[in-house]
């Protein structure tokens, strides 16, 4: 693979898995999301990056979100990252879209929320985010007669704009 990049593929039979080999350099925040229940798929994916010597460097098995992996590079050379299905199923129903590549993503924020009209910053967290610690989003309002609201947070960094944006509360 070349980043950034998205691939489509499906797990044909059970125990099936995919396999992708990338070339990285020491220190670059390699980012891979995988889609596949939003669209439909009845894949559980499970991801895996191996170094060329077998060495499982990173799962997202432990985690709750299985739909997002990243990974500091930690010497330069080839990688493998492994799609599978954590059920070992495999069908023509268990396909999946994965996106890699080096780009800044949201892992979390603190606050979770603020008040309606705050102006303070969250402090934030993630990949590729290039030194950005905090986001200030624009002033939070609600509409008439609500007590809660949701409002969603990204974060503007020397690279772009986050790729994704977190949910956050407005009271």
């Amino acid at each position: 693979l070349k980043f950034p990049v998205t691939v489509h593929g499906t797990l044909s039979s059970a125990g099936d898995n995919d396999s992708f080999q990338f070339s990285a350099k020491t220190g670059e925040e390699v980012v891979f999301l995988i889609s596949a229940a939003s669209l439909g798929s009845r894949l559980d994916p499970v991801l895996e990056v191996f170094d060329m010597n077998g060495k499982r460097l990173v799962t997202n098995l432990n985690v709750s979100d299985r739909s997002v992996l990243g990974l500091k590079i930690p010497a330069d050379g080839s990688y493998l990252v492994r799609v599978s299905d954590f059920q070992k199923g495999g069908s023509i129903r268990h396909f999946y879209r994965l996106t890699a590549g080096e780009f800044p993503y949201l892992l979390g924020r603190y606050p979770l929320g603020l008040m309606a009209g705050a102006k303070d910053s969250f402090q934030v967290w993630g990949f590729n985010l290039a030194g950005t610690k905090s986001s200030s989003p624009e002033p939070f309002g609600m509409m008439t007669g609500k007590v809660i609201e949701a409002g969603q947070l990204s974060a503007k960094t020397p690279l772009g704009e986050t790729l994704n944006t977190l949910p956050v509360s407005i009271g």
